[in-house]
Order: structure tokens, then C-alpha cells, then sequence
């Protein structure tokens, strides 16, 4: 047993605010791999670590405490937080593939932290820092057989639909697609400025990170309530909050192969109208 105290929730979130706030990207996914690595699972971190630091974030811009562009940096750390916390569970799921057919896994390069221990983390049953590293374990006989227990993704089961991987991988073409799409719906964005329209699409690829989010925890609430603090925001800017509601729509029409995604939507847009759904049916009206 470790004589060193576990550190709490509150001090691993402090940890993480001073990081991603002087744009420190190693130590903001250092505070997140050592909360993975004390036993925390991925989920856990996401909705008691992270989400908690990018909500602070918004609330201090908000407040006039952060500057745009201080705003800008802290978020985009979180967001490389984010892929680097997600690039850790599809190397476990790659891991436990291999394993499950019964052969040993070892694994290398500095993506696996100091002396491996990223690797031992996820399962591996070998690690080393380079190639030459890897070939000379290799000539020094097989690896060991894993042991049976190694089951994939048991911890993680709904990201067997890949929804989460394939929202998160399309990012960009869905921002730029409902951009598209709201231009064509309402003309009057075409003669937006320059800073109206990078704004704009800038709180839509913040939906769409936060439902991936929502996808990879499987929980609805993180996209709801997300976009209730982003519906308070723009009504304190004078802009309804149900402004939200067709870029909520168009993002479902392109996610139409995608059930979970389409109810969280959904439910996000309830939220938002406190009417019946609006993006399930097939008679919809733009707000």
C-alpha cells in the first residue's frame, strides 16, 4: 500500500484548471492519465474531471475573468485532453483484440508514458521505448500467454456501436455541413462578419464535441445540460435560447444512421422548447 494519499477530486480538478489555463497541454493529461492510473475509471474522469474544468472555463469567459483568446487556449488543451483520453481506450480496445485470441501484446513508443507505465495500464504485456527496444525483447524469446481474464471493453460495452468514434472522427465535416446548412435556411447568416460566423461555428463544434462526450459515457444529461448553460449564455447576449433547436435538427438529419445520437438530440431539444420533440418528427417547422 502506497504511503502517499490519494489526491481528492477537488485538488486533481485544481490540478487540471491551472493546466489547461496556462496551456499547459502535458500537465492538464498528466492530472488525467494519473486519475486513470490511481483506479479512476475513463467515465468517471470525463464527467468528474474534465467536464467540471471546461464548464469553470465557460463560467469564468463568461464572467469576464478570461479573455477570448485565454478561453480559446484553455479549451483547446481540454480538447487534446479529450483525444488523448480517447486514443486510451481504443489502444485497450486493440489490446484486449489481440489478447482474446490468445496472443501476448507488446506495445511501445512514448505514447505510453514514462517506462511504459501507460502500457501496463491498459493491459499490455510488454512495452518498449522504441523498435530496436522491441526487436532486442523479441530475440530474447516469445512473450508470455496472457492470462484468460482480459475481456474488451467490459468496462466501456455501448462503445461496441462505435457511434462515439465515428461522431468524434467526423467532427469537422459535421460543423461544416450544418454550417452549410443553416446558411441555406436562413440567408440572413450569409452577411454575418467574419467574428459572427467563427462564433457561430464554434458553438456548434462545441455540440458536437459534447455529444460525442455524451456518446462515449452514455450519459444524455452531459449534452442537456451543456446546451441549457449554452441556451443561459445567449439569453444573457439578448439571442433566444431556442436559436439552438435547428442546429440540433440538421445535426440529427446528418446523424440519421446513429438512434443514439438521434434520442440525445432529441432530448437536448426538449430541454430547449419544453414542447413535444422536434427533432424525431417528420413534420418539422425551423424555430
Amino acid at each position: 500500500m502506497s504511503l502517499m494519499a490519494t489526491p481528492s477530486r477537488e485538488h486533481r480538478i485544481d490540478l487540471l484548471w491551472e493546466a489547461v489555463c496556462h496551456g499547459e497541454e502535458q500537465a492538464a493529461i498528466d492530472a488525467v492519465f494519473g486519475a486513470l492510473e490511481d483506479g479512476i475509471p475513463a467515465e468517471r474522469v470525463l464527467l468528474e474531471l474534465i467536464a467540471p474544468v471546461q464548464r469553470r472555463v465557460g463560467e469564468e469567459w463568461a464572467a469576464n475573468r478570461l479573455t477570448v483568446a485565454q478561453e480559446y487556449a484553455a479549451s483547446a488543451v481540454n480538447d487534446r485532453v479529450i483525444a488523448a483520453l480517447s486514443r486510451r481506450p481504443a489502444a485497450h480496445a486493440a489490446i484486449t483484440a489481440v489478447q482474446a485470441t490468445g496472443t501476448p501484446v507488446l506495445v511501445g513508443g512514448a505514447a505510453f508514458g514514462r517506462d511504459g507505465q501507460y502500457a501496463r495500464l491498459l493491459g499490455a504485456d510488454a512495452w518498449a521505448p522504441d523498435a530496436s527496444s522491441a526487436a532486442d525483447r523479441l530475440d530474447e524469446g516469445p512473450l508470455a500467454l496472457p492470462a484468460p481474464a482480459h475481456q474488451p471493453l467490459d468496462d466501456l460495452p455501448h462503445l461496441i456501436d462505435q457511434e462515439y468514434t465515428l461522431v468524434a472522427r467526423t467532427r469537422s465535416a459535421l460543423v461544416r455541413a450544418v454550417m452549410d446548412a443553416l446558411a441555406d435556411r436562413f440567408p440572413a447568416m450569409r452577411d454575418d462578419t467574419a467574428a459572427q460566423f467563427e462564433h457561430t461555428a464554434e458553438d456548434i463544434a462545441h455540440i458536437v464535441d459534447s455529444l460525442a462526450i455524451a456518446l462515449y459515457t452514455d450519459d444524455p444529461e452531459l449534452l442537456t445540460d451543456f446546451l441549457a448553460w449554452t441556451a443561459g449564455l445567449l439569453t444573457a447576449r439578448g439571442v433566444p435560447a431556442h436559436s439552438l433547436v435547428p442546429a440540433l435538427h440538421i445535426l440529427s438529419e446528418q446523424l440519421k444512421d446513429f438512434p443514439r445520437a438521434i434520442l440525445m438530440l432529441d432530448q437536448a431539444a426538449d430541454r430547449l422548447t419544453g414542447a413535444g420533440s422536434v427533432i424525431a418528427s417528420d413534420s418539422r417547422t425551423t424555430v
